[in-house]
């Protein structure tokens, strides 16, 4: 696991820096058009915003989720763009609570835990923010985050988060021996948050290499695809990048 000192933000903050007015912000995509054949003098591809811009080139990157791909690509690949609507996103909520240390009766000597489905327990883990990242608490103090729902029991997101909050205190208390109310507390819900690789993945991995060798210049980069962890995203973002240099 990684981050940075002001925290994960910084990444897409400085990606966005670097690329400055290249960005277009608030413009989402209507359709993508493949115009030319390679040869001609014609870019490949032109772009088209629902606000009526757009933007020609000799490459697309695809980096939205499944289900966003899948409706940019029903026109030429109906078979794809049926498997990627299919991508399960579960919600899940992440809690994100403070404590003053003597409130946690038990040694903080890890980076957190995973819970196994056997143990039928109502968070999927929690990670201990404080202990493996500098200044995410003051002194004296712990910052826990814990996650809960996700493709286990997605319908813990239909509560409210004092009610969601309660579990994560319930399932803390009984795991690390937090005794008390928090001192500080945020709950994050993401309706749609990490892709699952069921079981048949391949086949729509499998799909989209077809794609792109039959429309050079299209690529598909997302974390549906080579990984989910931000790691993952980065080494797939730079492979992408340089298969893209090279067409």
């Amino acid at each position: 696991m990684f981050s940075f000192a002001q925290g994960m933000q910084r990444f897409p903050e400085a990606v966005a820096s670097s690329l400055g007015k290249r960005i277009f912000y608030d413009t989402p995509v209507r359709s993508i058009e493949a115009q030319a054949a390679i040869g001609t003098g014609t870019p490949r591809f032109r772009v088209n915003t629902t606000g009526g811009m757009s933007v020609e080139g000799d490459a697309v990157v695809l980096g939205v989720p499944a289900y966003a791909a899948s409706e940019l690509l029903r026109p030429r690949a109906p078979a794809l763009a049926a498997m990627l609507e299919k991508v399960y996103y579960p919600p899940v909520a992440e809690v994100f609570l403070g404590f003053h240390r003597t409130q946690c009766r038990r040694p903080l000597d890890g980076f957190g835990y995973l819970v196994p489905a056997r143990e039928k327990r109502k968070i999927l883990g929690t990670i201990w923010s404080s202990i493996i990242f500098p200044d995410r608490a003051p002194a004296d103090h712990v910052a826990l985050t814990t996650f809960v729902g996700g493709s286990r029991q997605p319908e813990l997101l239909d509560l409210d988060d004092a009610q969601l909050q309660e579990v994560v205190l319930g399932e803390l208390g009984k795991i690390m021996n937090v005794a008390g109310a928090p001192v500080f507390s945020r709950i994050y819900r993401w309706e749609r948050a990490i892709p699952q690789y069921n079981i048949g993945y391949q086949n729509i991995v499998d799909a989209i290499e077809r794609l792109e060798r039959e429309i050079p210049g299209l690529f598909i980069c997302s974390n549906y695809r080579g990984g989910i962890a931000v790691g993952d995203c980065v080494m797939n973002g730079k492979k992408t990048a340089e298969r893209l240099s090279q067409s």
